[in-house]
């Protein structure tokens, strides 16, 4: 296991929460960082990324890009879902392009007016528009609320989808907040997990690491159990953003020691 931060950490703290990360990821100790937007949140913004300068920023602060953060899948109509699909699939050539090893997204729509039926269809696209010798994995991740959140949604996904590129970014704190068995889904499909995003949570408010409802011990020891080695992507979504460096370098620690 390895750690990485993203920039959602740095969300509504500075203007720029990339330029932010990259500042203040280094200092707290990360080596590896993923690109959680503004620039990669729709396919208008994917289509502008200048990787090149992108990846040249991250390594001149010492840094390794392991991930980027694209549209969601699926959508509310056919077009929308189209979209998305070519949105994401082109995610992942730029994120090659950034020497990373992963995209996460959740799903485009809510599950009060949707179904799961959306996001099979826009990762079975997905997978026709992807290259042949393509080695960057897709993490479906859960948000409380969205299309994407029970264990239920992963196995009506995993009956029609297997392919070696399409898997699970476990999320502790949406978990958490769905009151998903977060011990049971990391083992029934452990060799679907690409990412995990690591948060704490009280109730469905993200606090910082260690000052929260989620049993964090009891998950690393599962994914150690099972044999893990892909990243820990740090998430902090804090009301007291003013705190996040602070923060950050706080989860840095209780990280360490939670894969020792």
């Amino acid at each position: 296991m390895y750690l990485s931060c993203a920039s959602v950490c740095y969300r509504g703290y500075a203007d720029d929460e990339v330029s932010a990360t990259l500042e203040y990821a280094p200092k707290a100790g990360f080596k590896f960082v993923d690109i959680h937007g503004p620039m990669t949140w729709s396919p208008l913004a994917i289509d502008s990324l200048d990787t090149a300068s992108l990846r040249k920023r991250i390594e001149d602060a010492g840094l390794k890009c392991t991930g980027l953060y694209p549209p969601g899948y699926g959508g509310a109509t056919p077009e929308q879902i189209e979209t998305h699909a070519k949105a994401i699939a082109k995610a992942v050539r730029l994120c090659t392009e950034l020497g990373g090893v992963h995209v996460v997204s959740t799903g485009a729509v809510g599950r009060k007016d949707h179904d799961i039926s959306v996001v099979i269809a826009c990762v079975k696209r997905i997978i026709e528009l992807l290259p042949p010798d393509n080695k960057v994995t897709i993490g479906l991740e859960p948000h409380y609320g969205n299309v994407i959140e029970q264990l239920e949604d992963y196995d009506r996904i995993f009956d029609e989808i297997d392919h070696p590129c399409i898997g699970i970014c476990v999320d502790t704190g949406h978990f958490h907040s769905a009151k998903v068995d977060t011990i049971k889904l990391i083992r029934k499909y452990q060799n679907r997990i690409f990412d995990v995003h690591l948060k704490d949570h009280v109730g469905t408010q993200s606090v910082a690491i260690g000052h929260g409802e989620v049993d964090l011990p009891s998950i690393f020891g599962t994914l150690k159990e099972i044999g893990y080695k892909s990243t820990i992507t740090l998430e902090l979504e804090v009301k007291d953003v003013e705190n996040a460096p602070k923060y950050v370098e706080e989860a840095y620690q209780v990280m360490l020691r939670l894969i020792e």
